[in-house]
């Protein structure tokens, strides 16, 4: 069932095309129907991961397998393969709210939340400098933190669930959107400079997942019926990227 007022920031249609296109490459459960406010599709047998299970070396080999799946899935028909992460941010940009009826809420939203006009210049400084790595698109889930991750023990697999923010995406924010709720490593034959290069790019995108998720909790902060602290989210998401910025921005590859 789709929250209150979720409309506004998430695309309905895409969530549909998004579970056909997963669920032919075996990725997602069948779509059995679509209502005015939700959707029904399979059960995936398992359990959410807690985040202490993240870095276990029999689950983190798991999930960069699945991500490298669903990095791989080809487009099917007219599929839209615009990279999602700027548009959507400008998207949130017009939706961020003046103000707060709460004044003890408005006042945290003053003092501690960047104003309108610095965040669409940060914005803008993120899309100027991180697309100067060309970085690859490809399909994304967008929003990979423990409890979208299903874990299988008897089959020792496992599966991503919620896909409402899916869709084309640069792969390193993929990366490191993951890695703002886990940091771990996955051992590949690849060379020095593809890991250093991989190291630069994601941790610079993993500046703009905070940003993007730091924005997303000022909607959901004057939107949102879920019991929930968005403001105070959104103060530590975009305190984590005002902490991490200067240090991720000067790496080089």
């Amino acid at each position: 069932v789709y929250g209150q007022s979720t409309e506004l920031f998430i695309d309905r249609q895409r969530e549909i095309d998004n579970m056909c296109l997963l669920h032919n490459d075996g990725c997602a459960p069948r779509l059995y129907g679509i209502f005015n406010n939700g959707l029904c599709y399979g059960f995936v047998v398992g359990q959410p991961l807690q985040w202490q299970q993240m870095s276990s070396s029999s689950i983190y080999p798991l999930t960069a397998k699945e991500v490298a799946h669903i990095h791989s899935i080809a487009p099917k028909g007219d599929y839209n393969l615009q990279p999602l992460l700027f548009s959507t941010m400008d998207k949130f940009l017009t939706l961020v709210p003046q103000s707060f009826d709460d004044p003890t809420k408005n006042q945290k939203f003053i003092s501690k939340i960047p104003s309108k006009d610095a965040l669409i210049e940060e914005v803008k400084m993120l899309r100027n400098t991180l697309l100067k790595h060309n970085p690859p698109v490809v399909y994304c889930h967008n929003d990979l933190l423990c409890q979208n991750i299903i874990y299988n023990q008897q089959k020792v697999s496992i599966t991503f669930i919620d896909y409402e923010y899916g869709g084309f995406n640069y792969a390193p924010y993929d990366i490191g959107n993951h890695f703002c709720e886990f940091a771990g490593q996955d051992e590949k034959m690849i060379t020095q400079s593809q890991i250093q290069q991989l190291y630069v790019q994601v941790n610079q995108f993993a500046l703009a997942a905070h940003y993007f998720w730091g924005i997303w909790s000022l909607i959901q902060a004057k939107n949102s019926t879920i019991d929930f602290d968005f403001l105070e989210y959104g103060v530590l998401r975009f305190d984590e990227y005002y902490s991490k910025k200067e240090q991720f921005l000067s790496l080089t590859a």
